[in-house]
């Protein structure tokens, strides 16, 4: 639904497969998600955007977004940054090396983010 994330998982059955609802969590982004990590502990991560659809309405970009962490098995929610700008419309959190991933802010400024240490937000 509007505002809500899911994983879903591919099952091979007799007929073909189908993709069987794994979790629904209500999570409003306008971007791509990025799945990281090993097999055993992967990880969702994605932005969370609550006034991004009546900012973009109203021409009003200055919407604040949070990048969330969650379990790619069960949708808990691992890690949350700090409240950053707006992020382009449709583009990744972008995986980088050990951990980091890339925000790229509206505002032209690119965040540098890793869970490692009490704050996750660096730039």
């Amino acid at each position: 639904g509007r505002g809500q994330i899911a994983c879903l998982k591919f099952v091979e059955g007799e007929g073909g497969g189908e993709l069987v609802e794994r979790w629904v969590i209500d999570q409003r982004t306008l971007n791509h998600l990025a799945l990281i990590g090993p097999p055993e502990a992967r990880m969702l991560v994605s932005t969370d955007a609550p006034g991004a659809v009546m900012g973009l309405f109203t021409g009003n970009l200055d919407y604040d977004e949070q990048v969330v962490w969650r379990s790619a098995d069960t949708g808990e929610e691992l890690a949350r940054s700090d409240v950053l700008p707006a992020m382009f419309n449709g583009g990744p959190v972008t995986p980088g090396f050990y951990g980091t991933l890339f925000y790229l802010g509206l505002d032209g400024v690119i965040h540098e983010l890793s869970t490692a240490g009490p704050n996750p937000v660096c730039e």
